[in-house]
């Protein structure tokens, strides 16, 4: 197999897109990387077999994150104290002189890069990264939320903040407005492990909501097809692979779990509880799949193990938070203002009679005033209709993003959910109503 085969069987959904990450030291003493003389990178691994990177497909970010940092940091005086007895500052500043002896060192012996940080390969656009080490990296991330978000009682000190935030795992069913919900989460609190999953791929009608979807990800390289030929060949990209792919390359330390089958009966309790290793169990499911039956089945899951769940959804031009919170409420209904059996009678009707029937559905689970007015003649069937299903404002499914990680980060931290579990932000009409 040759190396460009080598690397693009790799970014095949099934064997995976995570980026391979190298301990720089170990990489160097192993040889699994070295530099040749003109700066070309050989990168050798059992997953790639030998690879030549050229300059301009390296990346080395270490020294532009500590310059970064040393701009962003506070100074001594105020610089958050750690466990140990040191302030931030004082590490970072420890940090960045150890990095500047290494690096004269290994100019002086003639080398390229210094055994500091951690490679990083992409291994879809094979681009070669040289990432500072995980608290620094991960650090430039976080900076600039400073300590805007504390516990209710503003009690917790920086650190512990942070702690909190990077240890809570969050699942996502569904990866579109789960996507966007995913993306204000790790905005938002920068976690260290994520679960996502979604069966479907990425469709063009997803770009005018998706965060990060471009040409990348509507299909899979030429290389993918059977026949390299073959037009009708279209191997599609998962929209959990691309997602935590996406992720990876902004926060490459991430770990993320990745369900590309979707949920099924079979996994689902894997999902929620973990597998007793090193899979974690969740603290919030975020549910945003498409499928009814599966939205309430996922609720009862969460509600027998007392796991709490989010849904965001965008109603036109409305975001809709909805908790459920079966942490503290075992009892609690699936739906908001309707009873379990109304909501399975709803769902049983519009199987029956059709989608002028789901309006009930929606009011069942999500409340009887979710729906604005711009939906009732799509359910009606009449006036002009580009789309067969639900319409989905692209602006509204950004603002739902941005107000669900705002949402986990909250919740996290120890903040009471919203009156009555649910607030809508209507964006078209710029009102707000809570429970």
């Amino acid at each position: 197999m040759s190396n460009d085969e080598s690397a693009w069987a790799w970014a095949v959904p099934g064997v995976g897109l995570r980026p391979l990450l190298l301990d720089a030291a170990q990489a160097h003493r192993s040889g699994a990387i070295r530099y040749r003389e003109d700066a070309t990178a050989i990168l050798r691994h059992d997953s790639t077999g030998e690879l030549e990177i050229a300059p301009s497909a390296q990346i080395p970010c270490i020294r532009a994150t500590f310059d970064d940092l040393n701009k962003s940091l506070s100074r001594l005086a105020n610089s958050p104290l750690l466990p140990g007895g040191k302030t931030l500052r004082e590490l970072y500043d420890e940090a960045y002189a150890e990095y500047e002896a290494l690096c004269a060192e290994t100019m002086a012996s003639g080398g390229v890069e210094p055994d500091y940080g951690t490679y990083v390969f992409d291994p879809r656009d094979r681009f070669l990264y040289l990432v500072a080490p995980v608290q620094w990296h991960r650090l430039g991330l976080i900076t600039s939320n400073s300590k805007l978000i504390q516990d209710p009682e503003g009690k917790l000190s920086w650190a512990e903040i942070r702690a909190r935030l990077e240890h809570a795992v969050i699942g996502f069913a569904g990866a579109s407005v789960g996507g966007n919900v995913l993306e204000g989460w790790l905005r938002e609190a920068r976690p260290s492990r994520v679960k996502i999953a979604d069966p479907d791929w990425v469709e063009l009608t997803n770009f005018n909501r998706g965060e990060r979807m471009s040409l990348r990800h509507l299909a899979l390289s030429r290389a993918a097809r059977f026949d390299p030929r073959n037009s009708y060949d279209v191997p599609r990209m998962s929209k959990a692979a691309y997602i935590a792919y996406e992720a990876s390359l902004v926060d490459p330390y991430m770990e993320a779990f990745v369900y590309e089958e979707g949920l099924t009966d079979e996994n689902v309790e894997r999902f929620l509880l973990g597998d007793g290793g090193d899979e974690p169990r969740l603290d919030v499911l975020v549910e945003e799949t498409d499928d009814i039956d599966l939205k309430i089945s996922l609720r009862e899951a969460a509600r027998r193990h007392g796991i709490d769940v989010l849904m965001l959804s965008d109603f036109g031009h409305r975001a809709h938070v909805l908790w459920n919170p079966f942490r503290t409420d075992a009892s609690a209904a699936i739906g908001h203002g309707a009873s379990d059996e109304e909501l399975a009678a709803a769902v049983a009707n519009v199987k029956k009679n059709g989608r002028s029937h789901f309006p009930r559905v929606v009011t069942a689970l999500c409340g009887h005033d979710s729906l604005g007015p711009e939906f009732d003649d799509w359910f009606a069937g009449v006036t002009e209709q580009p789309t067969g299903s639900l319409p989905q404002s692209g602006a509204t499914a950004m603002a739902s993003g941005a107000i669900g990680g705002k949402e986990l980060a909250l919740h996290v931290l120890g903040h009471s959910l919203p009156p009555g579990n649910r607030v809508i932000y209507d964006l078209g009409h710029r009102t707000s109503t809570l429970g």
